[in-house]
């Protein structure tokens, strides 16, 4: 049953009284402690800055932000003060625009101007540039200074960030980010004076998962999207619309952008529960997918033209027409796509498309879920101990992972706050708190980028982190632990963990499905069905909408293997944007052969769209409106940033058209996404009532593309002299024109945000326009719909539980072998990126030193792993004491496109001959990436049917 609540109230900050200030002449409420600044902005008053930044505090390293304070209404000549320095009091008397401070705001433009280059016309930030509204709104029109400029060398920092450091103003924003809130290690300044140097110690890629940031953090081009560079137009003759990141189940908000028909870039979309004003590496470069020429773009297997009608394609199925008809459903296709091939082929015929073991997990989420709310992602950052269970959450939830480290400061911030230093005051804060740290358990099997800031981050067998977490399930029983047979480093974690639940206010456990493994889950839903009432719990599934797949599971759906043990011979299966990686390659092709028909919809090739007979081209995220349900419950919905080439259409149309031919005629009178909306809602109780969220929103338009927006009569002008009609969406609040209510108007402030603009804000910071208050909540009016079913019961896979192993895990030798779980190398989609492709890791197996002698490879550099069918993988054997004993981490492409682990027979030391040929593989690869990048951006700049722009001076 679905829930629907109102946007909650703004809680980004403790309730302050609210006292006047006096801003040129004007009385204004402000919130008393606020630094000036801060408080300004949220009236919004134009007030120029750099160092400050909302998410990061202050710590006056700019001098931007000066204003004039006076003791009363009556003197003439008052102070010049720091605003993002000053804490709000009442009856302040402030000049903004009092001429002294403006033109000591011009000046310290003027002093930034004498080493900045004159390069905006070949400066990726251009037209984006906070440097650039800074300067115009400071009044700064000519440039004094004639001598000489200086100059710095630039930094290759991998392949997703360019480096030019003589844009460089000094206003530390991009060290305070990467090193002091993301935690990173490999990037500082050196120097000082004027000859302060922001980067690495030498060249090389920013190992942080949040190194992207860094383009937004920075309010000049020092750090600009070197992929964006490369296939470059400038932000006002970009198309966009918000849409919901697919990396992962945070389900981050982006605002993605499009020109000539190719997604351009990704940036972040300020969203208060969820991502804030950050997202990770994965969610910002990992979109390239939908533009690569692994995309399906025409039919196979029938014949169909691009503007075919519904009954064309009816006729060309006929033949494929059977006496039964089969549905599998996908954890990364839309919440309306699944419940829509749910309802085409009926309920008794529809696979969710996960296996028993992803089931039971499941299972479980949803039962622990429907006792307890999950909390967002901003109130993960206000609880003040937090236990991790077996999940590195950098690498499966990085944007979890960056709030789960700003949580451990919520100590010094008590600290800071005792000794009456308020929380803005960042640099004073740190001094406060130094090593001060709230409790952050890491009861993990590998050691991860957050063991820095944890309590305990030893490496534990997964045994032992079950074993504990049946000790903290009696943790409110006395002498609990004396009961239960520990070892002493066990017993003495288990009452320290104790201890710290006992005093700790708002506590937070957080387990994930990176390595499904049920018997952990199984005790973390033991332990919060017992806990008390304050205890929160977060489960992260794998993917962006598994949390929607889910509340459609009934007890009639099929898992994967209940398909598949089914008679097929007569039947047409349907898969539904899924490359079934869950399954063997055997299991795959046994799929293929028994089915008399395979149709599969989607829009990437895979193994099984080459074993399909028919494959119908479906639209990415970045072509499709429709919803995901994020890791809370949360229905998110996401917008086209342009319109489908025919025959290309979302997955739930196909699932449309495909009703009349293989379905039960339920959606035959159904032609829209609303329409589909209203019937789901109507006839499928797990399946929420949308209509409330978007009602309001289509009385009006907002425009996709900005005012100043070039081109668009002259764009096709190669192909036909007629100017084109803009595309007409009468399904979504947004138009692919620039008509529609402005930013600034009270009916677009209502909808979300397409991209981030206001009067002489061209930069993202302009978001602080469309915030209740800054840091807070934004001004549009969505309600939030959430998706919570408890677990289904007496289902038929439910039998099968106790003799079901995990199939995502091997045992050999004493040894658990999970597969390693990496950011830039988790699924199929983003391994088809070159720059990810870049940034995986080389195939490898993770042991500890101990284990060396259980895989009979003692001093062997690498290792072989054999399948039953014969086939190897030869990986490099990496041993180090990040892994715990008895564990090992295996990686190896294959992993992405099917469930090679499960089919391993023997791991034996590799010959040299297998060295060989993995190592030659390797150059091979490394030079196909190349070739494949360059291909690409061929490929993107002649469908431009334009002169590329070749932006200059942006590093390497």
């Amino acid at each position: 049953m679905d829930k629907s609540q109102p946007d909650n109230p703004d809680t980004s900050n403790p309730a302050a009284a609210q006292v006047t200030v006096h801003i040129d002449g004007e009385p204004v409420k402000l919130r008393q402690g606020d630094n000036l600044l801060e408080a300004m902005l949220s009236e919004k008053y134009n007030l120029p800055y750099f160092c400050w930044h909302p998410a990061m505090g202050s710590i006056g390293a700019c001098r931007q932000c000066a204003v004039t304070q006076f003791a009363d209404q009556e003197q003439q000549k008052g102070k010049t003060i720091m605003a993002c320095m000053t804490p709000v009091s009442d009856g302040m008397y402030i000049g903004l625009n009092h001429q002294p401070a403006a033109e000591f705001r011009e000046q310290v433009i003027a002093a930034m101007m004498t080493n900045h280059p004159h390069d905006c016309p070949v400066c990726g930030e251009g037209g984006a540039c906070h440097l650039q509204d800074m300067t115009v709104m400071t009044g700064h029109s000519m440039r004094r200074y004639q001598g000489q400029k200086r100059t710095f060398s630039n930094q290759y920092l991998g392949p997703l960030i360019n480096h030019e450091m003589n844009r460089c103003i000094t206003c530390y924003r991009c060290e305070r980010f990467y090193k002091d809130y993301a935690g990173g290690n490999d990037f500082s300044a050196c120097g000082s004076k004027n000859q302060v140097y922001f980067g690495r110690q030498q060249d090389g890629i920013l190992e942080s998962e949040f190194s992207g940031n860094l383009v937004e953090v920075c309010p000049t081009g020092v750090f600009t999207d070197k992929p964006f560079s490369a296939h470059y137009t400038r932000k006002w003759d970009l198309q966009s619309a918000p849409s919901v990141c697919q990396g992962c189940a945070v389900g981050c908000n982006i605002s993605v952008g499009e020109r000539y028909g190719s997604v351009r870039r990704v940036v972040n979309r300020y969203h208060h529960d969820i991502n804030g004003y950050f997202i990770c590496d994965k969610g910002r470069f990992g979109f390239s997918y939908v533009n690569n020429d692994s995309r399906i773009e025409t039919a196979r297997g029938i014949e169909l033209s691009s503007e075919f009608k519904p009954h064309q394609l009816a006729i060309a199925l006929a033949r494929y027409k059977s006496a039964d008809n089969f549905g599998i459903g996908s954890e990364r296709a839309s919440f309306e796509s699944n419940a829509a091939l749910k309802h085409m082929v009926g309920s008794e015929n529809f696979c969710s498309g996960l296996t028993d073991y992803q089931h039971f997990c499941l299972d479980i989420i949803r039962s622990v879920m429907s006792a307890k709310q999950p909390p967002s992602v901003n109130e993960i950052e206000q609880s003040d101990c937090i236990i991790v269970i077996d999940e590195d959450l950098t690498q499966s939830a990085a944007r979890i992972a960056l709030a789960v480290r700003q949580a451990t400061r919520n100590a010094a911030f008590d600290k800071a706050e005792q000794l009456g230093i308020p929380r803005w005051q960042d640099a004073a804060v740190r001094t406060a708190g130094q090593a001060c740290r709230s409790n952050l358990f890491l009861l993990q099997s590998k050691s991860s980028k957050l063991d820095d800031v944890a309590t305990y981050a030893e490496p534990l067998h997964p045994a032992a982190i079950i074993k504990l977490l049946q000790g903290l399930g009696n943790a409110n029983q006395p002498d609990s632990i004396s009961d239960m047979p520990f070892d002493n480093g066990l017993a003495s974690l288990l009452q320290e963990i104790k201890t710290a639940l006992q005093h700790a206010k708002r506590p937070l456990f957080i387990a994930g499905c990176s390595a499904w493994q049920l018997e952990t889950l199984q005790a973390v839903e033991q332990l919060a069905l017992q806990a008390p009432p304050h205890w929160q719990f977060a489960f992260l599934p794998d993917a962006v909408n598994t949390m929607g797949l889910a509340s459609l599971i009934d007890q009639h759906t099929m898992s994967l293997e209940q398909l598949i043990a089914k008679s097929l011979q007569q039947s047409t299966v349907i898969v539904l944007e899924h490359s079934l990686s869950t399954l063997t390659r055997a299991q795959q092709y046994q799929l293929a052969e028994q089915s008399q028909t395979l149709i599969v919809i989607d829009h990437n090739q895979s193994l099984l769209s080459e074993l399909a007979d028919v494959v119908l081209p479906s639209a990415p995220f970045t072509e499709s409106d429709g919803s995901s349900v994020n890791y809370m419950g949360l229905v998110q919905p996401f917008f086209a940033v342009k319109p489908p080439n025919s025959p290309i259409h979302p997955a739930w149309h196909w699932c449309l058209l495909l009703d009349s031919t293989f379905g039960r005629q339920n959606l035959a009178n159904i032609t829209t996404l609303s329409q589909l909306r209203a019937y789901l809602a109507e006839h499928d109780s797990s399946f929420p009532d949308m209509s409330r969220l978007l009602a309001e929103q289509l009385l009006f338009k907002s425009a996709r593309q900005p005012m100043r927006y070039s081109g668009r009569t002259a764009m096709f002008a190669n192909q036909t002299v007629h100017e084109p009609k803009s595309p007409q969406d009468t399904e979504s609040p947004f138009s692919f024109s620039m008509e529609g209510a402005g930013r600034t108007d009270v009916q677009g402030q209502a909808l979300p945000k397409a991209f981030s603009w206001a009067p002489g804000w061209n930069s993202e910071q302009s978001v602080y326009k469309y915030q209740t208050r800054i840091g807070g909540r934004m001004n549009h009016r969505a309600e939030a719909i959430t998706v919570a079913r408890g677990a289904d019961k007496n289902l038929a896979w439910q039998q099968r539980k106790s003799d079901t192993a995990n199939p995502g895990v091997l045992s050999f030798n004493g040894l658990l072998i999970r597969r390693l779980s990496h950011l830039f190398a988790n699924d199929a989609l983003t391994d088809d990126i070159a720059e990810f492709k870049l940034l995986a890791p080389v195939a490898c197996l993770l042991v500890n030193p101990a284990d060396e002698a259980n895989l009979a490879a003692t001093s062997a550099t690498h290792v072989t792993l054999i399948s039953d069918d014969k086939t190897s993988m030869t990986v490099r054997l990496i041993t180090c004491d990040d892994v715990a004993r008895g564990t090992a981490y295996l990686h190896h492409p294959l992993l992405n496109l099917h469930n090679a682990i499960a089919q391993v027979s023997d791991i034996v030391q590799a010959s040299s001959d297998d060295i060989a040929r993995q190592q030659q593989g390797q150059s091979e690869q490394l030079q196909s990436i190349l070739n494949q990048k360059s291909r690409a951006l061929s490929r993107l700049q002649k469908r431009d049917q334009q002169i590329p722009i070749q932006i200059v001076g942006e590093g390497r």
